[in-house]
């Protein structure tokens, strides 16, 4: 911010206006001696708008206050109910209130950032991905305001602003809210009228007002086209799908149809109605049917993990979406004793990586001291305190990654300290060190093949090094620098049955490459929020992600087609492993995506069903690996031990 302009970046100025100097404070509105008028945001015959700031504060705080006629003035009520929601971190505090020359003023918070209108006159229609996560931001911030029996009445592109300081779509001006719990309160007509909902302009606003007005911002957004321009009147719908420059997807389509519905009864009851909706599986054709997993798969991961594991019990889902038409599939019985989780190794140190060697004897394990560890495998380790089969300290900062050849006879580890290092796997020998990053390296990983070493580092690149040259070069240079990642690369993984290599960075892509030549393929993935983990499965058909929203997503490999959604994970999603032999289900054969988060919790997801298992075998942030036959996941974690789950078993096929 410059320091001889009060405005903020991205001050919303009204039609016409530019953003010139502030009115002089000597010849500007003070208002109750406190807040200093700087220029309009807004002028209407209903009520003006004014960006303002506190003087007061020390710090000499924005604000924004919004005047109108005591005649529309809102109620007491209201006010004290927005008032209690001014403690929700994502609604504008209601400041103060006060009433002046016959109008009544509302201070409220300001939001720095560009408002819906803002982005669409910058970038143009929006895609399914934006729509989606207005969705997901703003539907919680209602279902908070109608529990109170509060409705909007004023949401436009204009009311929502995308929060500088947390990328957040932010509701704003409730200057107009209207209170539903006081039996016979009256209510003047508030909104614009091209976003209201039709019992909205006839004086009669509802909850499902405040959801029809959001479905109408999503259309022109979507369309770029005013809403006026997308209802046929005629035939009495929106006409809005012809118009997106982006492809919809059945479902969100489906969810805005209801949405803007005409009629009240056809309308969402609830903003929580819609986040489920929108977050169900997404399948063509339109309906999803139940999935349930087959029994003898249950009741495998029963024994397997303990009763106390199956806390989310492979959950069938079993409300069904109202988007799903089919008859609903009665609860699988469970059969289950206790096996505790087996823990190798504990109390030797942070773990930070984990990596099992193809033949799957050894573990090694990647320290925040720098230190690694190989050890091997046995189950008479369970009664006793093993020594390491190898341990030395590889790096002067913590092993961020380990990966071991294909042929078993090479470690490769990857550090902090902005270096990859191979030793020989069965003595420990620094075979070279590899540099030339100027950020840590986070990820490593080596070709189905083994001839060559991919990594992932925080100053945005991928190198593509020549794994076959590191016992014959203590230095080397890369193959290949892959630089379209516009932030931090976080994750990487090959495709074991082609030459495909994903890389998934903090700028929220998925980029594909031939990694045999270093040729970029294209992007897959592209989301609004960073993407900590990537795996592809053993067939080369699916990419899972893991992202910062908390949320895990499976993609089809070939054309970017979201398969699934998974939400139960509550921080961001840091590790994922698929299971290397698939597993049947009743809706078909799938394979398993193990993922983690820092809490120390893992689920198991069925690819193809969508039924999951929650399990927590750890107190903080752990990384996660499948053993090559698929019958053990190990992971090591920031609570300094190392565990395995053994879920080997008969699978009715």
């Amino acid at each position: 911010m410059s320091e001889h302009s009060p405005f903020p970046p991205h001050v919303p100025i009204r039609d016409g206006q530019s953003q010139q100097a502030p009115l002089d404070r000597s010849a500007s509105v003070l208002l109750k001696d406190r807040y200093r008028v700087l220029t309009p945001l807004s002028c209407r015959a209903s009520a003006d708008t004014f960006f303002a700031i506190d003087e007061d504060k020390p710090t000499q705080t924005f604000c924004v206050i919004r005047s109108h006629p005591l005649k529309v003035a809102l109620s007491r009520e209201s006010l004290i109910r927005w008032e209690q929601l001014s403690r929700h971190p994502h609604i504008p505090h209601l400041l103060a209130s006060f009433d002046r020359d016959d109008r009544q003023y509302l201070v409220q918070a300001y939001v720095m950032g560009q408002n819906a209108e803002q982005s669409l006159a910058q970038s143009g229609a929006w895609r399914e991905r934006q729509i989606r996560k207005l969705l997901d931001d703003v539907l919680p911030v209602l279902s908070e305001l109608h529990d109170r029996h509060l409705v909007h009445r004023d949401i436009k592109p204009q009311n929502l602003i995308r929060r500088q300081a947390d990328d957040r779509w932010i509701l704003v001006d409730f200057g107009s809210l209207h209170c539903t719990a006081v039996p016979g309160m009256t209510s003047n007509w508030a909104g614009s009228a091209e976003y209201a909902a039709p019992e909205q302009l006839q004086g009669h606003p509802v909850p499902s007002s405040d959801l029809y007005s959001l479905g109408i911002v999503c259309l022109h957004l979507l369309t770029s086209a005013p809403p006026f321009e997308l209802y046929d009147d005629k035939n009495d719908v929106w006409n809005w799908r012809d118009r997106c420059r982006f492809p919809v997807s059945a479902q969100l389509g489906r969810i805005l149809d209801r949405m803007v519905a005409r009629e009240v009864p056809n309308r969402y009851p609830s903003a929580k109605a819609i986040l489920k909706d929108l977050h169900g599986f997404d399948i063509t054709p339109l309906f999803a049917p139940m999935l349930l997993v087959r029994p003898a798969l249950l009741i495998l991961l029963a024994i397997s993990f303990g009763s106390s594991a199956l806390q989310s019990l492979w959950n069938a889902r079993s409300t069904p979406s109202p988007l799903d038409t089919q008859t609903r599939v009665p609860e699988t019985a469970v059969l289950s004793r206790e096996l505790p989780v087996n823990t190798l190794v504990e109390g030797t140190g942070v773990v930070w990586s984990v990596a099992v060697s193809p033949d799957g004897r050894s573990i090694v394990i990647g320290k925040a001291n720098g230190s690694v560890e190989i050890r091997q495998f046995s189950r008479a380790c369970l009664n006793e305190d093993c020594p390491p089969q190898v341990s030395f300290a590889a790096h002067t900062d913590p092993v961020w990654s380990v990966a071991v050849s294909p042929d078993n006879r090479t470690l490769a580890t990857a550090s902090e300290d902005k270096t990859i290092k191979l030793w020989d796997f069965q003595t420990g020998e620094l075979i070279a060190t590899w540099d030339g990053y100027s950020g840590e390296v986070y990820d490593i990983a080596f070709s189905p093949d083994g001839r060559v070493l991919a990594s992932a580092s925080e100053d945005g690149t991928v190198k593509l090094w020549d794994a076959t040259r590191s016992r014959h070069s203590q230095r080397s240079k890369p193959l290949h620098t892959l630089t379209r990642h516009r932030a931090a690369v976080t994750s990487i993984d090959f495709s074991d049955n082609g030459r495909v290599l994903a890389t998934a960075s903090k700028d929220g892509t998925v980029k594909l490459w031939d990694f045999q030549t270093g040729k970029y393929l294209k992007t897959l993935v592209d989301l609004d929020v960073p993407i900590w983990s990537v795996a592809v499965s053993p067939d080369g058909q699916m990419v899972a992600t893991g992202s910062g929203d908390t949320t895990v997503r499976l993609w089809d490999m070939g054309n970017g087609r979201r398969l699934r959604v998974f939400t139960e994970h509550s921080k961001i999603v840091q590790s994922l492993a698929f299971s290397p032999m698939a597993v049947s289900s009743s809706v078909g054969t799938g394979y398993v995506l193990a993922s983690a988060d820092p809490t120390g919790t893992v689920f198991l997801l069925h690819s193809e069903s969508g039924s999951f298992v929650r399990l927590k075998p750890h107190a903080g942030w752990l990384d996660l690996a499948f053993s090559p036959d698929g019958t053990k996941l190990w992971s090591g974690g920031f609570d300094s031990a190392v565990k395995w789950l053994d879920w080997q078993a008969e699978i009715e096929r």
